[in-house]
């Protein structure tokens, strides 16, 4: 975190063409470019996208299965007395659905909501601290060059008389 703002300094200097870098204007490039925010916005995505998980689940899911078989003949089994019993047709095929209600109760699942509605606004907390961190940062060391300036203004004008 320490070296952004020294990066920002190298980048503003090393660019092609000069460019004066403000107050606002250096905290919004670090807004922009900085790293941990753009982590602590992925953590803060990640939780609004397990949020909807738990309330999903609630639910119930429907499967289907289908298998169908192509066999040379139907295979038929004698029985003496009885004739013939046909094990299986020629073509056969088998198709399950099913429709599945899940056993959680629901007070289970309102407390995993619930949770999840906490982690959010835990990392959404996260995301506004890295903000101020950020723009802490920029801001102090954007004052230290300012100081770094008026102390060699100081000095140039002490050589001068």
């Amino acid at each position: 975190m320490k070296s952004l703002p020294i990066l920002l300094a190298l980048t503003a200097t090393a660019s092609a063409e000069p460019r004066k870098l403000t107050f606002a204007s250096a905290i919004d490039l670090t807004m922009q470019k900085s790293p941990e925010l753009s982590s602590a916005q992925a953590d803060v995505d990640a939780a609004k996208a397990k949020r909807s998980q738990p309330s999903r689940s609630r639910l119930p899911s429907l499967n289907a299965n289908a298998v169908g078989n192509y066999y040379t003949k139907a295979f038929e089994v004698p029985f003496p007395g009885f004739g013939n019993f046909t094990l299986h047709q020629q073509r056969t095929s088998i198709t399950n659905l099913s429709v599945v209600q899940p056993l959680t109760g629901l007070a289970y699942l309102s407390e995993l909501v619930g949770a999840a509605d906490h982690a959010v606004a835990a990392a959404s907390a996260d995301y506004d601290r890295a903000r101020l961190d950020a723009a802490y940062g920029t801001a102090s060391a954007y004052l230290r060059l300012l100081e770094a300036r008026a102390a060699a203004d100081v000095a140039h004008r002490s050589v001068a008389d």
